[in-house]
């Protein structure tokens, strides 16, 4: 054990001396070179507060991913802390679509079903991912590769992931069916 202990504190510091290396040769050409960057301007693009009426149709307690694709920026919606678990008027879960910088958000999908109690049976969009494809099952080259923006969901009826494709409308969204894995395990990264 304190031989594995040593090796990983050899590890750790050849690791630091490479950092610190590369950091100093960084320094070095990024003094030897002038860059000039366009302004860059923080702008809120979602002017919505709590108790805003206009809420409720983009809803949810908190942003839990954020990925671009297609040229767009996609963000998933939750509602773990919801308060209001049971409250008919609010959405589901969904993924918002920011277009470009001046745009406003748009609900690009939205889960809105309920359980027989009353109770969201999505939860959260969990995850979002875009991914490309560049073989099919059988090995062979698409051409062209097919791009996927995949949202994995909190869902109380299993696992589920739903996608998207590149330049699709919204709510082009199919769903993907996962009854191999425990529920909420995918993880994209």
């Amino acid at each position: 054990m304190t031989r594995s202990i040593a090796t990983l504190l050899v590890l750790l510091v050849a690791l630091g001396v490479l950092l610190a290396a590369t950091a100093i040769r960084l320094a070095q050409s990024q003094q030897s070179q002038q860059h000039t960057f366009p302004e860059f301007i923080w702008k809120q693009s979602l002017p919505i507060r709590s108790g805003d009426p206009g809420i409720t149709k983009i809803g949810g307690t908190e942003v839990r991913a954020l990925a671009v694709f297609d040229g767009k920026l996609f963000a998933a919606i939750g509602y773990w802390m919801d308060t209001e678990r049971e409250n008919l008027a609010l959405p589901g879960a969904q993924v918002l679509r920011l277009d470009d910088s001046n745009s406003d958000w748009q609900i690009d999908f939205q889960l809105d079903e309920r359980m027989p109690a009353g109770r969201r049976r999505y939860q959260a969009i969990s995850n979002l991912k875009a991914v490309r494809f560049n073989v099919d099952d059988g090995g062979a080259a698409l051409d062209p590769p097919v791009d996927l923006l995949l949202a994995g969901v909190w869902s109380h009826g299993g696992l589920e992931v739903f996608s998207r494709v590149t330049g699709a409308p919204s709510f082009p969204w199919s769903r993907i069916r996962i009854d191999l894995l425990p529920l909420n395990a995918l993880v994209f990264g």
